[in-house]
This record gives C-alpha cells, structure tokens and sequence, in this order.
C-alpha cells in the first residue's frame, strides 16, 4: 500500500516503495492482456487500456485504495502500452522538435490547468486528460535524455551511476525518511531559513554522498575477497 486503505486496513504501508509492487502488479498485469491483445489492431488493445485505466481510477478514487495497489497499476496501463509501442515500433528516433515542441506546450498548460497526475494520492484530474499531459511530460524526458547523452557526456554518466545504484538510492532514501528527522539534526541548527528547493539540494547531495560512500566500501571489500 501507498497509504493505509479504508476497506482494506490490514495491509500495512510500504511507504516510498510502494511503486515497486505496484510497477510488478503493472507489469504482470499488461503482459496477460497483450498475450491475448497484441495478435489484433492496436486501437483496440489501446481502447482496452483506457477502459481498464478508468476502472483502476475510478476504484481507488472513489471505493479503496487496493492490496498491492492494484488500482493504480490498472491506471498505468496505458503508460506501458505507449511505452512498448514506442520501443516496439521504433519510433523513439523518428520523434522531431516539432513533436518536442507540442509535447512542452500541452505538458506546462495542463500542468498548469490542474491536470497534472499523482497516482500515490490517487489523483486523476482530467482522467484522460491528465494521462496525456503525463505522457507528453514522459516525451519530454526521453527528448532531454537524448540530449544529455549526445552533448554532455560527464552528466550522463552522472545519471547512469545514479540508475545503476538506484536501488541503493532507494534504500536510503527510505531509511532517512522513516528514521532521520532532518530539521532536528540539521535544519533547525542553520542561522539561516532554507526554502524548500535549497532544502531538497541539501538532502539530495546528502543521499548521493552516503550513496558514494556505500558503493567504495562495496568495491574496496570486492578488491580484498578477490586479493
């Protein structure tokens, strides 16, 4: 669960790793369907995504968030078929500025018209409306990536630490969330007040170092078990 449910309280929150379970659920969940889908025309596996998509929305906005956040794995689903279809049909190197260009303008007016999604909350507003606004955000993405990549090669390297210690991110992260009272042992003991951005920067910098730290120790005991 990403927060405790109302109908289903004896499942217990996961907290930050919720998505994980979920991201399974989604994608086991996508498989079965493309199994008995992906042989007929595409508009049609796309009209079943929607209409299971609605379905997942509609559950946890208004019956209960479910057991595994089942719910919200249904209301991804038509992100995994936009996904697979991209990588499927190659189309990720066909994607030109002006397609770029139309994904920035409807990614900042429905951002900005209240259309953004925030499926933890289970918050669909728009439902179809905030799933595009969430793909041309995702468009984007693969756009500045790809620039990343070509352009400046130390920060993509940068990022491709950051995925391939994710995990470690990861469990960090949840460790200081759920232990570490960050304005008792440092916030509260700076003369100055912080705004959130620079508080996000401080904490941030602070994950990726301990993140460092844990992947040198890893190597310095690999060198020495290979000595």
């Amino acid at each position: 669960m990403s927060k405790i449910s109302t109908k289903f309280n004896q499942f217990q929150s996961v907290w930050l790793v919720w998505f994980v379970i979920c991201l399974f659920a989604a994608r086991i969940i996508y498989i079965f369907l493309m199994k008995f889908l992906d042989t007929r025309n595409k508009l049609i596996s796309l009209i079943v995504m929607a209409i299971l998509s609605c379905t997942g929305m509609i559950i946890g906005k208004y019956y209960a968030y479910m057991p595994w956040s089942i719910d919200v794995a249904l209301a991804a689903l038509p992100f995994m078929w936009f996904g697979n279809m991209l990588n499927r049909l190659e189309l990720i190197p066909k994607i030109n500025k002006t397609i770029y260009i139309i994904c920035l303008f409807n990614w900042i007016i429905l951002g900005l018209s209240g259309f953004g999604i925030e499926m933890s909350m289970r918050k669909y507003p728009g439902c179809i409306l905030c799933i595009i606004e969430a793909i041309a955000g995702s468009i984007l993405c693969i756009g500045v990536s790809i620039l990343i990549e070509l352009k400046t090669k130390k920060i993509a390297s940068f990022f491709t630490w950051c995925g391939k210690n994710s995990i470690v991110i990861l469990i960090i992260h949840c460790f200081e969330m759920r232990f570490f009272n960050w304005n008792n042992y440092i916030f509260n003991n700076i003369p100055i007040s912080l705004n959130w951005v620079t508080i996000f920067a401080v904490k941030l910098l602070l994950i990726l170092l301990v993140t460092w730290a844990i992947i040198q120790i890893k190597n310095i005991i690999r060198y020495l078990n290979n000595q």
